[in-house]
Parts: structure tokens; C-alpha cells; sequence
């Protein structure tokens, strides 16, 4: 995974974190180091339902649980913060 996280950083993409109860992943202790790369993190509900989009409250937590802070949720950030992560997709 610590790989994984060094390629998310180097190609400046975010990871998702699956918020569904018998899923979390990105693992928690994980959270800290793609932090620390600079890896934004997405949490998903993996709902395949509308009572699903509740799992998002098990992502933020395990997300905290990690260091995570608002900032470092790709949703959880402001329309300008999404739009600077995007306009650094841009090609190189």
C-alpha cells in the first residue's frame, strides 16, 4: 500500500477511502503517511442504495481515526480547494 500511496503522491491523484462498515480501506494507519505524501483522500459510501450514503459517517470517522482532517477530504473540501486538486491534474 505504502507503494500504492508513493504513486497516488507522485502522479498527483487522491485514494479512496471505502466507507462501507465491512470495507474501510485505505486501513487507517495508512491515512497518516498518504497525509504526510501529500495524497488527498475521497471518502465513498459505496452505496448501491440511498440508505448506503449513511456509511460516509464510518469513513469520516476512520478518516479521523488516521489524522485526516477536512482538508485532507477531497469532499469534504470547498469548491475552490476542488478546483486548485483538479487544475494540478492537469498534464505535466
Amino acid at each position: 500500500m505504502k507503494r500504492i500511496i508513493d504513486e497516488a503522491s507522485r502522479s498527483r491523484v487522491a485514494i479512496e477511502l471505502n466507507a462501507h462498515p465491512y470495507r474501510l480501506d485505505i486501513d487507517w494507519r495508512l491515512c497518516k503517511y498518504a497525509k504526510e505524501k501529500g495524497v488527498e483522500i475521497a471518502i465513498n459510501p459505496d452505496a448501491h442504495e440511498e440508505e448506503g450514503l449513511k456509511d460516509t459517517y464510518y469513513g469520516a470517522r476512520i478518516g479521523r481515526k488516521g489524522w485526516l482532517g477536512p482538508g485532507d477530504i477531497l469532499n469534504a473540501m470547498d469548491f475552490g480547494e476542488v478546483k486548485t486538486f483538479l487544475e494540478r491534474k492537469k498534464p505535466f
